[in-house]
């Protein structure tokens, strides 16, 4: 199951962003897949010029 939302959160940032070296604006990232899904939809992004938040869901 977590490949096949890896797969899909690719394919968006893929469809998306294609040829953008970094996004523009502030990133969020929800949990551990939609950071490894951004590395690999921005391989070469080296600089975030806006803010990166990590939202941390505790039960």
């Amino acid at each position: 199951m977590k490949k096949l939302l890896l797969i899909i959160a690719i394919s968006i940032f893929g469809i998306m962003t294609a040829g953008a070296q970094c996004p523009a604006g502030d990133i969020t990232f929800n949990n551990q897949l939609s950071i490894d899904a951004f590395i690999v939809a921005y391989p070469n992004c080296t600089k975030i010029n806006d803010n990166v938040y990590k939202i941390c869901w505790h039960f």
